[in-house]
């Protein structure tokens, strides 16, 4: 569970995301998940609610999205954090950042959330995909630099933290995470 929390506390893991950051001062950011936050029930009504046909797919950003279009921000409070009861095997991981990847495209198609930045699990698993051509050139097999890369990123964020021993924990969360999300959002827009 630690190593999902290192994870997530990196741009590789979470693209600069408030989820599991401390903060030392009042932070104001885009959307913090469900899970982190605390709303007024009445100014969740006023927004609309929470959208039944996302489920647990990115339900929390619509309602953050929501409230900031009725000029309401986010904010992170300092040096506040809150214990998570996470997916309790890699299986379950896996298949919630696929269901994160299929809620991210149901929510591009609305007007004012497409960025082209949600497009990158996609084009990560084309590009992961183009390595079956490296028989016929070596320089599709770049992309499988991409395991040692994470690998060593990895350690480097796990020694930073003093936890060493979770480096290939962390790396087992990245892998699950990038083709988890990745393959969610591919399913979600080719059923569009």
């Amino acid at each position: 569970m630690a190593a999902v929390g290192i994870a997530f506390d990196s741009f590789l893991g979470s693209l600069g995301s408030a989820q599991a950051k401390t903060f030392s001062k009042i932070t104001f950011v885009p959307s913090l998940p469900c899970c982190n936050v605390l709303h007024s029930k009445k100014l969740l009504l006023e927004a609309g609610g929470f959208d039944e046909e996302l489920k647990n797919m990115c339900e929390d950003y619509d309602v953050n999205f929501k409230l900031r279009k009725r000029g309401y921000k986010i904010a992170v409070l300092p040096n506040s954090f809150v214990w998570h009861k996470l997916r309790s095997t890699p299986m379950k991981f896996l298949k919630n950042m696929y269901d994160y990847g299929k809620g991210r495209v149901f929510l591009m198609k609305r007007p004012g959330e497409f960025k082209l930045i949600y497009l990158l699990p996609i084009f990560f698993i084309i590009v992961m995909l183009a390595s079956i051509f490296g028989f016929f050139n070596k320089l599709f097999l770049i992309p499988l630099l991409y395991f040692p890369l994470v690998l060593l990123y990895s350690f480097y964020i796990c020694l930073k933290r003093g936890r060493i021993n979770l480096a290939f924990h962390v790396f087992l969360v990245f892998i699950l995470e990038h083709f988890g999300y990745a393959a969610g959002e591919i399913v979600e827009l080719l059923r569009v």
